[in-house]
């Protein structure tokens, strides 16, 4: 799960690294959280940016 903290937060999760699923964007504003179905594998990440 990604929660934000302020608003016009910008998350980009990729769930499994380098395999096939292609990362993707979710916005957030403060408060919002987002919950990444099926999970995020091993060699997964998260970047998030405010803007």
């Amino acid at each position: 799960m990604v929660m934000a903290e302020q608003d016009g937060t910008s998350v980009t999760i990729d769930t499994d690294g380098p395999g096939a699923t292609a990362p993707f964007m979710v916005a957030l504003n403060r408060g919002e959280s987002y919950l990444v179905n099926g999970g995020v594998k091993k060699g997964g990440s998260g970047l998030s940016r405010r803007f």
